[in-house]
């Protein structure tokens, strides 16, 4: 269920675990494809573990949902 897994990746990045969240986001993405705080976050994990390309991809997907998504207008 969407909340259970998005609470478990949330835990894991806490636990500095953030492949294992990218990982949980990615499926969230694939029944959710169109929200925009789950690029979001994904996108942070990315750019916690340095994959700068696709922290980037995720941040412009998450705006070409929300174009006013205040946290993915700061990254």
């Amino acid at each position: 269920n969407f909340a259970t897994l998005n609470q478990k990746a949330e835990v894991l990045i806490g636990q500095g675990q953030f492949d294992r969240a990218t990982e949980i986001y990615s499926h969230l993405l694939a029944a959710f494809p169109n929200d925009a705080e789950l690029w979001n976050n994904a996108g942070n994990c990315y750019f916690r573990m340095s994959d700068y390309q696709e922290a980037i991809r995720h941040y412009s997907n998450a705006l070409a949902i929300d174009a006013q998504l205040v946290p993915a207008l700061r990254n």
